[in-house]
């Protein structure tokens, strides 16, 4: 059986921690559930929705939806692909003196047909590899329509759960990539920046990452303190198909 390719998508400033492209400290993500599960009833016959299916909850409301739900994850189940879909640009190296672009018209085709219809003397390039000061010299393209055949990291999929965003452990926020790249001020008011670990010296990358997701999702209505059901998938580098 030939297995599930999706397209996933990053924050660039986790692009030098994810496998196969950094040094691989990230290695799961927490992506928002759409639509959420409801509950449908409270107590020992509490029912979870979640489209049109229903996955009685073992512990009420604190239970997880079914494992069924899971055959239904939209990026797939352990052995699938995930790619990254990047911003990127059509480059002529010959004339790096002009902007390069495409035609609309042009760059749809080039999308769906792949890399033969590029045209000669074109390359695709990626806006992580481009320094700042030479970002102006192209006309970048959302990652949104990166087409498949012009992906250049690949994962696998070792496992998918789904779980609530507050049951994350400070292990889990670690793989995250919270402990390399985010540190929070400690009072909102000063200059000083902490770990905001506790006296045990636990809980700095789960604290961490709360903010962190606040930052992201809480302007679309999934912040931390509503506690949304997130889809966690654990990826591994794997070779392009």
């Amino acid at each position: 059986m030939t297995p599930k390719q999706t397209g996933i998508m990053f924050k660039s400033d986790f692009y030098l921690m994810l496998p196969g492209i950094g040094n691989g400290t990230k290695d799961m993500t927490r992506r928002i559930i759409k639509p959420q599960p409801t509950l449908s009833e409270a107590g020992y016959n509490s029912v979870w929705i979640w489209k049109g299916n229903e996955w009685h909850a073992p512990n009420g409301l604190s239970g997880l939806p079914g494992k069924g739900m899971l055959a239904r994850c939209p990026y797939g189940g352990p052995g699938d692909l995930l790619y990254l879909k990047e911003a990127h640009a059509i480059f002529r190296p010959a004339m790096p003196e002009i902007k390069q672009t495409l035609p609309l018209f042009e760059y749809t085709r080039w999308s769906l047909d792949g890399p033969g219809s590029i045209g000669d003397g074109y390359e695709i390039v990626y806006r992580a590899d481009i320094p700042d000061s030479d970002a102006p010299r192209y006309h970048w393209r959302s990652p949104l329509f990166m087409p498949k055949w012009a992906a250049r990291v690949w994962w696998e999929l070792v496992s998918v759960r789904a779980e609530r965003i507050q049951d994350i452990t400070n292990a889990d926020a670690k793989r995250e990539g919270v402990a390399y790249r985010f540190e929070m001020k400690a009072d909102p008011k000063s200059d000083r920046w902490g770990d905001h670990q506790n006296a045990s010296g636990q809980g700095g990358c789960r604290i961490g990452l709360k903010h962190r997701w606040d930052e992201i999702n809480a302007k679309r209505g999934y912040s931390w303190d509503k506690n949304p059901w997130v889809w966690v998938p654990e990826i591994r580098e794997a070779q392009k198909p």
